[in-house]
């Protein structure tokens, strides 16, 4: 496989998955761009298609969870001044626009098992975590998301 038959495969779920972590579309394209450099540089080949989506995942997911943690996004601006901004910006799909009401990590689950369509024991391969221990948080994950719908009838 040649970068940009991956990249053209692979670019709008990365830029996805990005937007999810980081609720603004500028940091969510340096992150898939930088997703992308990290697999210009890869020496190895993938040994299928599920492969190379995993390993993007992974290395897009890692990439997010450090921008949140570097000590410039954290001191340039207000939590609740970036909700604000990140509201404005959902996607157009009203049920992914209702996972960003939902923690980070109840997010990317809710996210790679319904959008992407992972097994649980494909994520917590990914993810190094035990698979019951998942499941878990994909039911905690549906009782959050069964009281943002609620709210939003009322």
């Amino acid at each position: 496989m040649n970068f940009e038959e991956i990249y053209q495969r692979r670019v709008d779920m990365i830029y996805r998955l990005c937007h999810m972590y980081l609720k603004n579309p500028d940091d969510a394209q340096d992150a898939t761009q930088s997703t992308f450099e990290k697999l210009l540089v890869r020496k190895e080949p993938f040994e299928s298609l599920e492969h190379e989506k995993a390993w993007l995942i992974v290395c897009a997911s890692n990439l997010c969870k450090n921008m949140l943690k570097h000590w410039y996004r954290s001191k340039r601006t207000d939590v609740e001044e970036m909700t604000l901004f990140a509201a404005k910006e959902t996607p157009q799909d009203e049920t992914l626009a209702l996972l960003y009401q939902l923690d980070d990590e109840s997010r990317r689950l809710v996210y790679l098992v319904y959008y992407e369509g992972y097994k649980m024991t494909e994520i917590a391969e990914m993810d190094g975590v035990n698979e019951s221990t998942l499941r878990s948080r994909l039911a905690r994950a549906r009782q959050q998301l069964k009281l943002v719908l609620e709210e939003d009838e009322e």
